[in-house]
């Protein structure tokens, strides 16, 4: 095949990239690895940025010229990436910062890959063509995504796979993210429509709106009717006033499409009919509560916060205690309300001047880019009204891969038609040909031969997306191995879960899940093999070699690998709780383990309840009533914490406070429940009190009309341990 063949090839991969991936990223997903939506996202989106770089290097052997597009977002751009970087350099947790976490997979490789999707791509969208193929690919896989999720909100599912069975299914893996690309495709259907003057196109983009609108009405997102307002106005508002004028009709048919379903399902007797008041988009942490977080945050890492990706970690450590009269209580967050606290929380003061300065520019770049670009389809305009629009949804919600991926494809639209005419004063256009290359390292001396300066040019390339095709296996394995294992373990096949949990470690050894499952894994084949009727030396040995493992497994997670996760201190209590009739000390170590969760989650009541069990158990019932009563001080509602404290009171032959503490247990249950009626039983057998001529009194959380209907856990008995106790003959004899 000639040069130029190979060129063209080349050529028409890198221009067919953004059209296939403005369809493919917004809906795909695998279940293949433990999080299907996001980590799976990122994966495509960085074997596309590989296989962009291979094609930069074939296109220096070729000879073929090398295009990068400069704009005005570059510089703020740039010191954002040096803020990220050092703010990872100097993260409580590494691992985290550089490829996420679970949920939030946006960590410093992913802003990486996407930026350098966005150079990439960037020159493809100098044509025309390629952009109208893009923004018609985005319309239609939001659409899809629509649909999909509208289905499931009626309980349609499109499989009968538990992954899809579920009413809030999206295929973003966020009704959030779901939310965002309907009112895109809306933004995108409403610019194409005035510009276009094809019919088929505008009925086609009539049904989209219909779709995408309908979705955003069922959900009745705050997020959904803040973006959709500021696309909408920013359309009308770009747009040449003439054009909009002459294409009125536009507008109205918008209007004719949109006004019915507000209609619906503002009226009483159709809402109830559209409307399901069971549903929920998803579950978040409230602004007051992600505010208060983010400030604590930064005073006390003020300049470059924790860094990225680690809100889990200062969620649990920062949570103010008005958290616990929630229903959110006890539920663990990995982001906050919206991007601008993440932002705060996580790379603190100088990451917000940096975000600030790219906003700035960035914005100012929609406003020429809008007002001084003519063009006769409309991209202009568009592009800068998806800009602002996923600008303004950071406000209410959080970035994702998916997010961040839409706001830089936004973003390069508005360089690619500022350089149209190629002789523009916001982008600027530089191509690196072979010759100059050649120039710059050979003069008119060097005899190097030309033939092997082009691969000597191409090595760099070569060895970046090989260096980033490794890391991302090795980081693609371990989720897939961890998803293997979760799989042998919903199927109660232990052993293949200890193996490739074994594999996901080795795979990716800095991920402190990882370790806390292995260590999990191995004390439940552990107790499996200790419940064998008659055990054989070998199984004794195994046993004990699985303590052992499990021990040794959740010291590197809580010791090396993350020591500010609270989730690894917890496992380690649980399993050094697990253990404590072999071992005479692992009280001392569970407890110690417990007291570190406690400093790591000051507000959290059921560490103290769980605590608490553990001094109930080794009879020191002095300890066990303190943390229970300090339990019921951080959370007064809670039935579990006022059930053990009386049990305590009752071994400390507080029987007047036992009652007590009893009644406000009931009155937190539900009246005919079988933990009511243990309670009963339990207050029964107390001792009767001496007769006394005054009336009882109420109890303050009486007065305050504390009762019944606050949903509640089962009320478990203090000292009972989370997994079975293993029988000390169970080891073998030293």
């Amino acid at each position: 095949m000639k040069p130029f063949n190979k060129s063209r090839i080349l050529e028409k991969v890198s221009n067919i990239v953004p059209v296939l991936m403005a369809f493919l990223v917004p809906i795909f997903f695998l279940p293949t690895s433990t999080e299907f939506f996001s980590f799976n996202k990122f994966a495509l989106i960085t074997v596309v940025v590989i296989l962009l770089i291979l094609i930069w290097a074939l296109k220096t052997i070729t000879g073929k010229k090398i295009e990068i597009i400069e704009s005005m977002i570059d510089t703020p751009l740039l010191i954002l990436v040096g803020v990220v970087v050092l703010s990872t350099v100097f993260s409580v947790s590494k691992t985290n910062s550089i490829w996420g976490t679970q949920g939030r997979w946006l960590g410093l490789v992913a802003f990486l890959v996407i930026g350098a999707y966005y150079y990439l791509t960037t020159p493809a969208l100098k044509s025309s063509k390629i952009i109208k193929y893009s923004l018609l690919a985005l319309v239609v896989s939001s659409t899809i995504s629509s649909m999909a999720s509208t289905l499931s909100y009626y309980k349609i599912y499109l499989s009968s796979l538990s992954l899809f069975r579920i009413q809030n299914f999206s295929f973003t893996g966020s009704i959030k993210d779901a939310i965002m690309l309907a009112v895109l495709a809306i933004t995108i259907s409403l610019g194409l429509a005035i510009y276009s003057r094809s019919k088929p196109l505008r009925i086609a983009l009539a049904a989209s709106v219909a779709i995408n609108f309908f979705f955003i009405a069922i959900t009745g997102s705050l997020l959904g009717w803040a973006m959709l307002i500021t696309g909408v106005l920013s359309i009308i508002f770009f747009a040449d006033k003439s054009k909009l004028f002459s294409e009125k009709i536009v507008l109205i048919g918008f209007l004719v499409i949109t006004l019915p379903t507000v209609a619906a399902i503002l009226i009483p007797r159709t809402k109830g009919l559209i409307l399901d008041k069971t549903y929920i988009t998803e579950y978040m942490l409230p602004a007051k509560e992600s505010w208060f977080i983010a400030t604590s945050t930064i005073q006390d890492y003020p300049m470059l916060a924790t860094g990225p990706s680690t809100f889990d970690l200062n969620f649990t450590r920062y949570k103010p205690l008005s958290l616990n009269a929630t229903e959110l209580w006890d539920r663990k967050f990995d982001k906050p309300y919206n991007e601008l606290f993440n932002i705060l929380g996580t790379i603190g003061i100088v990451g917000v001047l940096a975000v600030a300065l790219f906003v700035v520019k960035t914005v100012k770049f929609t406003f020429v880019t809008s007002k001084e670009v003519k063009d006769e389809n409309g991209f202009s305009i568009i592009a800068s009204s998806l800009t602002i629009a996923i600008l303004v949804s950071f406000l209410f919600t959080y970035a994702s891969v998916l997010t961040t991926f839409l706001l830089f494809f936004a973003i390069g639209l508005m360089v690619g038609v500022n350089s149209f005419d190629g002789d523009s004063k916001y982008t600027k256009s530089f191509e690196i040909e072979y010759p100059t290359l050649t120039s710059i390292i050979a003069d008119d001396k060097t005899a190097t031969s030309n033939q092997y300066i082009k691969y000597v040019m191409s090595i760099p390339a070569f060895l970046l997306a090989g260096f980033l095709g490794y890391l991302s296996f090795r980081n693609y394995a371990g989720e897939y191995y961890m998803r293997r294992s979760l799989v042998a373990i919903s199927n109660n096949n232990s052993a293949d879960a200890y193996y490739f949990q074994g594999l996901a470690i080795r795979s990716n050894p800095k991920r402190d899940v990882y370790y806390d499952y292995f260590a999990q894994t191995n004390l439940a084949i552990a107790n499996a093999l200790a419940a064998k009727k008659d055990l054989t030396d070998a199984d004794k040995q195994n046993i004990q070699t699985l303590v052992s493992q499990a021990i040794s497994n959740i010291r590197l997670a809580t010791e090396t690998i993350n020591p500010l996760n609270v989730d690894n201190w917890e496992i380690r209590a649980i399993i050094y709780k697990s253990i404590m009739s072999l071992a005479q000390n692992a009280s001392d170590w569970a407890i110690g383990s417990y007291n570190t969760a406690i400093q790591l989650d000051p507000t959290n009541a059921r560490f103290r309840v769980d605590l608490g069990g553990i001094y109930f158990a080794n009879k020191d019932y002095l300890s066990a009533a303190n943390q229970f009563r300090q339990a019921t001080s951080l959370k007064s509602d809670y039935a579990n914490a006022h059930f053990n404290f009386a049990l305590a009171l009752i071994e400390l032959k507080e029987y007047d406070l036992a009652k007590r503490e009893l009644d406000i247990t009931k009155l937190l249950l539900p009246v005919d429940s079988e933990d009511a009626k243990v309670v009963d039983s339990i207050i029964a057998q107390l001792p009767t009190p001496p007769a006394t001529e005054e009336p009882a009194k109420p109890t303050v959380e009486q007065l305050s009309g504390v009762g019944a209907g606050i949903p509640q856990e089962p009320l478990v008995n203090p000292g009972e341990t989370e997994t079975q106790n293993l029988n000390p003959q169970v080891i073998p004899q030293q």
